[in-house]
């Protein structure tokens, strides 16, 4: 059973931020051997792209450094046969010219594209998918030499079942115990044949949950794997590096499928398809990036209007009037902000949506509470629907999490997107936390502007390590937006508050560099305060903002309080605030 990526490193486009750690680092080409393991896992740590906690095999390092090999991102250590090319091809583990393109993309089309280039040229060698037959049993493997390109086997498959079963769809479970365990230069009508009939005995199955469990099990047991891993995380993991391609996304609870408006592009990937003639084609076609369709000015000019049209028939004009269309570079950035406009409106579409998604947005607050640190915390909604948060990224899902409760309230006066300072992927998770250099989520509303801080960090560290940026980024705010004549406060949100970091807040000054004292307005609230509040208003977010301002003015009126003292008030005006915006269920409901 072959996959792509790997379970370690599972959102494909997290690659990005482990390749920008590697090259302010200096460390290119020093990150393999223990050693170098060990160093790369500890600059993955230093730049918090990884919670490494009990690591003792130093495994982070070397499965981040193979994932970025694998896509292409940095160049490879050759060895056996193809050991003399090294050379030609590159230094090993230093970044090739992809990834150094995907490290300078600033939007998610960039991204896509990048992917899309990587996974084009993703490819397994004949000799590797024997020794992986050798350790993991039965797969039918095609005697040929030439190398496999998965993801190309993919787009064939959807793009038959489109055409000829009118759905490109296809699930989790096809993925891995169908698609993954046959050789990807198997006939495709051969399997989706297969596709069909696993689809057509379930269907008559009078349970289907025992029909796949059997189905599983038999598969599992036949190539040597685990349930876990045959159905859930190899597939998982295929389908998010899929998706980071931006010309895949996900349809219903666990499947995939194509991009409808991508149909096109896709086919001329299929059909210009060149399988490299030699070992040092094949690894040049991997580092630089395979060729798309859009460096044909021809075809890129035909998806300049094909885009501003779809942006056209969404209410939105883009002049291309005065651009270049025989210039591929000027056409190819068009024809990306473009995309980056028409994800623009699925953001506002997700953040309009936020009102109806505050049972889940209360579930993630929940999990979070409660979290393990190095474990993929689990939660199920009341319809049944299993919402996750992986291993390493809890920071992430934290500042996500909040941003979207305030997105739930329907009433920001700033975009979506300039209310968060982390990355989403086309799904709009989370793929990082929000750099340094300011604050994690900015809220604007009608009269006043919040400024947000989450953290995981407890004890004395945290006033170390928040006290000091928090009221910088809200002294920030405070001199930016003297313009707006709203009011500025810092919300700041912890699992716990250290007294010594609610003392900080509670004096709350501020000095610019003239000298000039600022008093800030900041309010820590543990995240069960915060939860609290949330919960107060599941069934109508915007009611928050009938008394969210009296409640961090009241609590800015206590801080004249000690901090102990100040502490138990807030979380008494947590509680008062929760009641009353709980009285008003069956007047504003």
């Amino acid at each position: 059973m072959w996959q792509i990526g790997n379970t370690t490193v599972r959102s494909a486009l997290r690659l990005r931020e482990g390749l920008i750690a590697l090259e302010k680092s200096g460390k290119q080409g020093s990150i393999r051997g223990e050693e170098g393991e060990k160093n790369f896992r500890n600059l993955l740590s230093e730049y918090k792209v990884v919670e490494i906690g009990e690591d003792e095999t130093f495994s982070a390092g070397r499965k981040w450094r193979s994932a970025m090999e694998k896509m292409g991102f940095l160049y490879p250590k050759l060895t056996g046969k193809d050991k003399f090319l090294q050379d030609q091809v590159g230094i090993p583990d230093h970044i090739t010219p992809n990834g150094k393109s995907l490290i300078k993309a600033k939007s998610l089309s960039g991204w896509h594209e990048c992917h899309l280039r990587a996974m084009i040229a993703y490819f397994i060698d004949y000799e590797d998918l024997i020794k992986l037959n050798n350790k993991k049993k039965r797969l039918s493997i095609i005697n040929s030499n030439q190398p496999r390109y998965p993801f190309i086997y993919i787009l064939k498959i959807l793009t038959y079942l489109n055409d000829f079963e009118g759905d490109s769809k296809i699930s989790m479970i096809e993925m891995g115990l169908i698609i993954q365990c046959s050789d990807p230069k198997t006939n495709i009508e051969e399997i989706v044949s297969e596709i069909k009939d696993y689809r057509k005995k379930r269907e008559a199955a009078s349970s289907k949950k025992k029909f796949d469990d059997e189905f599983i099990n038999r598969k599992a047991q036949e190539i040597g794997l685990g349930d876990q891993t045959i159905a859930a995380d190899y597939p998982d993991t295929t389908f998010r590096y899929l998706k980071a391609t931006g010309i895949i996304s996900s349809r219903g609870k666990k499947g995939i499928a194509i991009v409808p408006e991508e149909l096109s592009n896709i086919r001329d990937i299929i059909e210009s398809e060149i399988i490299p003639i030699d070992s040092k084609t094949k690894f040049e076609k991997s580092c630089l990036g395979a060729s798309l369709p859009n460096d044909s000015i021809e075809k890129a000019g035909s998806n300049l209007i094909y885009y501003r049209n779809l942006l056209a028939d969404k209410g939105e004009k883009f002049d291309i009037s005065k651009l270049d269309t025989k210039n591929i570079k000027e056409t190819s950035i068009a024809i990306r902000d473009i995309k980056d406009r028409l994800f623009n409106l699925k953001e506002k579409e997700f953040a309009n949506d936020q009102k109806n998604k505050t049972e889940e947005i209360s579930k993630y607050i929940e999990m979070l509470i409660g979290r393990k640190k190095n474990v993929t915390l689990k939660g199920r909604l009341s319809d049944g629907t299993e919402i996750l948060i992986p291993k390493g990224q809890h920071p992430a899902y934290f500042e996500w999490t909040i941003w979207r409760s305030f997105l739930s309230l329907d009433s920001l006066y700033n975009e979506p997107w300039d209310a968060r300072r982390f990355d989403i992927d086309q799904e709009f998770f989370p793929l990082n936390h929000a750099p340094g250099g300011g604050a994690d989520v900015i809220i604007e509303l009608e009269d006043i502007i919040l400024i947000i801080e989450v953290t995981f960090t407890s004890s004395s560290r945290q006033e170390a390590a928040e006290g000091e940026p928090v009221r910088r980024h809200v002294a920030d705010a405070l001199e930016k937006n003297k313009i707006l004549n709203k009011k500025v406060y810092g919300l700041f949100i912890a699992l716990n508050i250290d007294t010594n970091t609610a003392n900080t807040f509670r004096l709350g000054e501020w000095y610019t560099k003239d000298d000039v004292k600022l008093e800030l307005d900041i309010v820590p609230l543990t995240l069960n305060e915060f939860k609290l509040i949330f919960d107060a208003v599941i069934d109508n977010p915007s009611r928050m903002l009938l008394y969210f301002e009296e409640f961090l003015e009241n609590c800015r009126a206590d801080s004249k309080l000690e901090a102990p003292k100040w502490k138990k008030k807030i979380t008494h005006n947590c509680n008062s605030l929760a009641e009353k915006l709980s009285s008003h269920n069956a007047i504003l409901a």
